[in-house]
């Protein structure tokens, strides 16, 4: 049997639920020399996610019928949060202004976005050994705050009538705070442990100051984009772009080492160039893009395993240098008005340019941090059946083929690498749209129609490999009203 597939012995009684709602507003207000929009939102994720085990087999060669282990992630219980026990909250706000100048040669939007986003959970862990009662309990609360700000500023001006010019910049700060505590209560005398190690991996004394961590800090970045883009032919445009972009520091809760609490912001530089065109094929319209793209990434946040804690911890480490490469291919076509075709294709590589573990290892070695699919392939089929007026059925299928993925760990003197075989995912939708006439939108739609298995990332230890499993075959339905 391969490592991942989706057989578990012991059995595993899993359950998983999520609660979500939110609410958008956008508004637009026609200024004559611009148009000014903004976009205001609300919304609340609460999380479920419990998976337990009856047979459990410990290192020590003991377990079997009676022991369990019992593992749960709900949000909403953290005993920090200072608003009382709450789900995860983000509120974002945007206000945008954009206009044509000069004669419309410059298309320019400015703008500002501010972001609050807050939220606890706590993490359990339940052991027991020779009895169905707990007697171990692992236990880590956290609650967790983001405050997001940013300005920017980007505009299109035709130099010619045939060669245009982007240019763009924009300001970022997050500022972040966590409150964190790890310890394991013992059920039976009732003692507690500090679940924190200090760096030369002796654990912390079980009291407030050691024990609950409590961090902020405040990252920014200045980030940038240029492009310059020229009509060789008629309906066909060769672009060259490059742009720098930013994901802000932050901290991992659920390292076991204070010092590996924080991580740094990662950046990345993309340079881009293609050639986007418009013919026709049988008399019919084509669009075809192409591209060819290098991005370099400095400080990149991986995920690890902490292979000098017992038991295992993980943290984010900052990998120093990686590079992307890859081409990617586009085409729409519409053979007769109701019905478009479209079909893509891409390949990508990856590899690290320098990259340390938190001990010194060198890990440069390493594939992706993040099953990275060399080549896929696919493409979707969508019909429209008109029912009058604004009335349409709308009948699409997508089916998507990723080709094999290697997936390996962070110990190089304990590999287990193993190989994702190549899958194929179908997914179809129906959309009525403006039922009868009127302002509502019905949809039915099935993901995964084969149910297919397939890793979404994993990490292996002393030939142990752990798996993110895949989404299973779902259905669903949404219905949408227009103000």
């Amino acid at each position: 049997m391969l490592p991942f597939a989706p057989a578990c012995e012991p059995a595993l009684d899993d359950a998983y639920t999520l609660k979500a709602w939110g609410v958008v507003n956008r508004t637009e207000v026609d200024l004559n020399f611009a148009t000014l929009k903004n976009i205001v939102s609300f919304r609340q994720f609460d999380r479920q996610t419990w998976q337990s085990s009856w047979l459990v087999n410990f290192v020590d060669g003991s377990g079997g019928p009676g022991n369990f282990s019992f593992t749960g992630n709900p949000n909403g219980t953290s005993i920090y949060s200072p608003f009382g026990p709450t789900p995860l909250r983000t509120f974002t706000e945007e206000v945008q202004l954009s206009g044509k100048s000069f004669g419309e040669r410059l298309d320019w939007t400015t703008g500002f976005f501010y972001m609050n986003d807050a939220g606890g959970d706590t993490n359990n862990s339940y052991q027991s050994i020779g009895t169905a009662v707990s007697l171990s309990n692992s236990i880590n609360p956290t609650w967790g705050r983001t405050n997001s700000w940013g300005v920017y500023g980007q505009g299109t001006f035709a130099l010619t009538d045939k060669l245009r010019l982007t240019a763009g910049l924009r300001y970022s700060s997050d500022h972040k705070k966590i409150w964190d505590d790890s310890y394991t209560l013992n059920a039976a005398t009732g003692a507690v442990t500090c679940s924190l190690f200090d760096a030369n991996n002796v654990r912390l004394p079980s009291i407030p100051t050691q024990c609950i961590i409590r961090l902020s800090n405040t990252w920014s970045a200045l980030t940038w984009n240029f492009a310059l883009d020229y009509n060789i032919l008629p309906g066909t445009m060769v672009y060259v772009s490059a742009s720098r972009g930013y994901r802000s520091g932050s901290f991992f809760p659920r390292a076991i080492h204070p010092n590996l609490f924080p991580y740094k912001p990662e950046y990345l530089t993309n340079y881009e160039t293609g050639l986007k065109s418009d013919w026709r094929l049988f008399g019919q319209p084509m669009r075809t893009d192409l591209s060819f793209y290098l991005a370099d990434q400095t400080d990149m946040q991986v995920q690890v395993q902490d292979t000098t804690t017992v038991p295992l911890s993980g943290f984010i480490n900052n990998a120093g240098k990686s590079r992307y490469m890859g081409v990617e291919f586009e085409a729409v076509y519409r053979p007769i008005p109701p019905l478009t075709l479209t079909a893509f294709a891409s390949y990508e590589t990856f590899k690290y340019l320098s990259y340390r573990d938190n001990t010194g290892a060198d890990l440069s070695y390493q594939t992706a941090p993040e099953p990275l699919t060399p080549w896929s392939v696919g493409g979707s089929a969508e019909y429209t059946v008109p029912l009058g007026g604004d009335s349409d059925l709308v009948f699409r299928a997508d089916v998507g083929w990723t080709s094999k993925v290697k997936t390996n760990n962070i110990n190089p003197n304990a590999k287990g690498d193993w190989d994702q075989p190549a899958y194929t995912i179908v997914n179809l939708r129906a959309d009525w749209i403006n039922i009868m006439g009127r302002p509502v939108d019905l949809g039915v739609w099935v993901t995964n129609l084969a149910n297919n298995w397939y890793s979404n990332g994993g990490t292996c230890l002393n030939g142990s490999c752990v798996a993110v499993p895949s989404p299973p075959r779902m259905f669903g339905g949404d219905i949408e009203y227009h103000f």
